[in-house]
């Protein structure tokens, strides 16, 4: 993963963070408002495990949701980034 002017790069993806939209090969691919939240809360900690209680925080901050709000949002991520063996965004059972 790399940050320039044309912002954040991993594998076949730049996720540009003035216009806060992810592209790979140039195309936009579209995402929900708390779904590009979610990818921009794991860009901006690459590597640290980030638990439901802070990912649901960020998502969404005053509201309750249950867990399967958060479930449906990560899934709406790996389906947009094409994530099927967990390369990008990895569950750690029980943990985050």
């Amino acid at each position: 993963m790399s940050e320039g002017a044309g912002g954040i790069r991993f594998d076949a993806y730049v996720f540009d963070t003035n216009r806060r939209e992810l592209r790979r090969a140039g195309v936009v691919v579209e995402l929900r408002p708390q779904v590009e939240t979610l990818l921009r809360l794991f860009l901006a900690q690459p590597g640290r495990l980030l638990t439901r209680a802070e990912l649901k925080a960020s998502l969404w901050p005053a509201v309750v949701v249950t867990d399967d709000s958060l479930v449906q949002c990560v899934s709406e991520l790996r389906a947009a980034l094409g994530d099927h063996n967990q390369q990008f965004v990895r569950t750690v059972r029980g943990r985050g």
